[in-house]
């Protein structure tokens, strides 16, 4: 789609993006793209994009979703042999034109090594009334509606949506806050795109063994 960067960033079309460290693709097949994370507050925080142009993971079909599923079980597999975390991930499902101006409005989700402590997964099931889910299937249900995305670290799902008062960024500032910044933090800033993190998590990403 014309203006969107992640489509820009799957078909290659912008030379100067592409070119960025941060935009180093580390896997690619004919469903996602895995590339690091812009803004990342911990190193290894990987993002996984739509190669089609869709709102969010829940309009892919079944079996899509099973593969992706897959793909997801593999890395966290690797990242908890190679660095001792299995990563959580989470997903904002957007409508048509986004939840807030700065949307990207194009699937994709966030893997990111950390564990919330018990008083931020508090807040986060607060802020976003989460609810148990029994597989990635449930994902239907939130199709061409704004909605969230939580796995835990012991493979849990949890879902919800339309919640108005939900804080802008509320996940990516709370990962923050567990890594030990304050509430000012801010993923688009340019501080915050460290190239040494952005090196590491693209070493790391090479010695995790992704037999398809």
């Amino acid at each position: 789609m014309k203006d969107c960067v992640f489509c820009s960033l799957v078909n290659q079309t912008d030379k100067e993006l592409y070119s960025k460290p941060e935009n180093t693709v580390l896997y690619e097949d004919d469903l996602v793209l895995i590339k690091p994370a812009l803004g990342m507050s911990i190193p290894n925080y990987l993002m996984i994009i739509s190669k089609q142009h869709i709102n969010g993971f829940a309009e892919l079909d079944s079996c899509n979703l099973f593969r992706l599923e897959n793909l997801l079980d593999r890395i966290c597999d690797e990242y908890l042999k190679i660095i001792g975390t299995y990563p959580i991930i989470f997903e904002h499902g957007s409508l048509s034109k986004g939840r807030h101006p700065l949307s990207i409005t194009h699937a994709h989700l966030h893997i990111i090594p950390i564990y919330f402590s018990r008083d931020n997964l508090e807040k986060l099931f607060d802020e976003l009334e989460l609810g148990l889910q029994f597989t990635i299937i449930s994902l239907h249900n939130m199709k061409h509606k704004d909605y969230w995305m939580y796995r835990s670290e012991n493979k849990h799902y949890y879902m919800s949506h339309s919640i108005k008062d939900a804080p802008k960024s509320c996940f990516i500032k709370l990962v923050a806050e567990q890594a030990g910044y304050d509430n000012s933090y801010e993923w688009r800033d340019p501080k915050n795109n460290r190239d040494s993190d952005i090196k590491k998590t693209i070493e790391i990403f090479k010695k995790l063994k992704l037999n398809k």
